[in-house]
């Protein structure tokens, strides 16, 4: 993932210039032109940051999930198919406990409005 990040921040930083390239004289006049190379590496950082770590955590996470499921299957199969019965259940219960916890942080959000 860390290879993928680093060619996808210099692709943004090398597109990001070009573009800078392109800008008449008239947007420099307004703008700062040193601040172009910090905000540039700034972003790009950002950019690869995000990438990196979160992406590589979501393919892991999913890989993980269906690993699970076949390991289970493979091992008990009469086991997970009753935990997969109760996955309805715990759906509902979870968006429920979900909804009532996001009510009860906007009523505080008003109390201290």
């Amino acid at each position: 993932m860390a290879l993928f990040a680093e060619r996808v921040a210099f692709k943004v930083k090398l597109e990001y210039f070009l573009r800078c390239i392109e800008k008449d004289a008239d947007y420099y006049d307004k703008h700062n032109p040193t601040e172009m190379a910090s905000r540039i590496s700034k972003e790009t950082a950002a950019i690869q940051r995000a990438i990196g770590e979160k992406f590589g955590n979501i393919i892991m996470s999913i890989s993980s999930f269906l690993l699970g499921y076949l390991f289970a299957f493979y091992w008990g199969w009469i086991l997970t198919l009753i935990l997969l019965g109760s996955f309805p259940v715990m759906i509902c219960t979870g968006s429920f406990l979900g909804i009532s916890v996001q009510g009860g942080m906007v009523e505080q959000l008003k109390a201290y409005a």
